[in-house]
């Protein structure tokens, strides 16, 4: 995951260094398949027609397989947010 991931700019480097840890866990802890897309559209931003081909599925399934991906991220870093405002 590239470091110069955007996450809590202006924050102190901990946080900022804590806040990509748990982008990165989060990547990690989706399966496979959401992994995959996730990374190729929300990272490497490559065109959904592109990870189509790559992955031998249709441009829909990707469009949904990154939603869903989103979702999952979305769900994760929320509950993560959640245990440093109870901190």
């Amino acid at each position: 995951m590239p470091e110069d991931l955007p996450c809590a700019t202006g924050a102190d480097p901990a946080v900022r260094r804590e806040t990509r840890e748990r982008i990165r866990t989060a990547f990690e802890e989706l399966p496979a398949k959401y992994r995959l897309v996730a990374t190729l559209s929300l990272i490497e931003e490559e065109p959904y027609n592109d990870i189509a081909a790559a992955a031998g599925i249709s441009v829909a399934l990707v469009k949904v397989r990154v939603f869903r991906a989103i979702r999952m991220l979305r769900k994760k870093l929320n509950s993560f947010a959640m245990e440093v405002d109870a901190k």
